[in-house]
């Protein structure tokens, strides 16, 4: 997979847009979620190489989609709280 990859906040907004405009339905992200599915295979089924390459290439895909799934959640999960230490500490305790 490409390293050069440039996933912007504004490249999402600009491609939701885009379906929305085809298809107002769009406006659910589950919607556009299956459009972007749909237009990878679409896509993939243009490429001239061998079948089981393409699926081969398809599964590769779905891993990356998984993975940038993931790194995204991350990003987005609350901030573990700041521990602060309390008590007192006696020696011998």
């Amino acid at each position: 997979m490409s390293e050069q990859l440039e996933l912007t906040d504004q490249l999402v907004e600009d491609v939701k847009a885009a379906l929305i405009k085809h298809d107002p339905s769009a406006r659910d992200e589950f919607i556009t979620i299956q459009y972007l599915a749909a237009l990878t295979g679409y896509l993939m089924a243009h490429q001239d190489m061998e079948p089981a390459r393409r699926e081969g290439i398809m599964q590769q895909l779905s891993q990356f989609a998984i993975q940038v799934m993931k790194q995204m959640e991350g990003k987005n999960a609350p901030a573990a709280p700041d521990e602060e230490a309390f008590g007192i500490w006696k020696p011998g305790s």
